[in-house]
């Protein structure tokens, strides 16, 4: 895993709400036409937010077990070794929660078990396609070993959000968080230096403390 300082290139399950005075922010952000031309950026604007979004079937969870999922997201970082065994039976409970993959997955980032986080992310992108993190997680894979091409599959030569989620209007810091970074990093890869860096400087802007964010900066 050579080019990633050390395993916080999957940290992007954060969804705790930021301790930030803005609650909402319209940016300005690149853009790729899904043709072949993949060289070409240009700017669209949405609504990036600091508070959580309504996300289900999370949601409708009941009020005891997302408790307890807050908690083991926190502890998938203070003590992942606790937090993994806790986290397969919740995720085995509840199926249909793409997050709770996702805080296992950070959990095995976090204990070193690369192995074990990468089968994950592969089991998160299989098991919802449509899941950001997942597609995320598993672009960063890619790009560390330096398969640029696997992006474009991985996010079906759909290299914006807009053109991803055509009807959401809105984002969270740490969805656009994950997928700027994913995108700072293939542009790097494939030596698109524009637009790395217009998604570096936004990252830069928008959460400047994010380990994702520190990382993008060491490249």
């Amino acid at each position: 895993r050579s080019g990633f300082p050390e395993t916080h290139f999957q940290k992007i399950v954060m969804k705790k709400t930021l301790n930030h005075r803005k609650k909402a922010i319209k940016k300005r952000k690149p853009k790729v036409a899904s043709n072949p031309n993949r060289n070409k950026v240009r700017l669209v604007t949405y609504k990036i937010v600091f508070e959580l979004l309504p996300e289900e079937p999370y949601d409708s969870l009941p009020v005891s077990v997302r408790e307890q999922a807050e908690e083991l997201h926190d502890l998938a970082y203070q003590n992942p070794q606790q937090a993994i065994p806790l986290l397969l039976e919740l995720w085995e409970k509840y199926p249909l929660v793409p997050q709770f993959g996702n805080f296992l997955n950070a959990a095995y980032v976090n204990a070193g078990e690369t192995d074990k986080a990468d089968e994950t992310a592969l089991q998160i992108y299989q098991k919802y396609p449509d899941y950001l993190f997942g597609k995320t997680n598993y672009a960063l894979i890619y790009l560390q070993k330096g398969e640029p091409d696997k992006v474009l599959e991985i996010f079906d030569n759909k290299l914006d959000l807009q053109l991803l989620y055509p009807r959401r209007k809105a984002y969270h810091i740490s969805e656009y968080t994950s997928f700027a970074t994913a995108m700072a990093l293939y542009y790097l890869e494939i030596g698109q230096y524009e637009g790395a860096k217009t998604y570096y400087n936004s990252l830069e802007e928008l959460n400047p403390e994010s380990q994702l964010t520190k990382m993008v900066r060491t490249r």
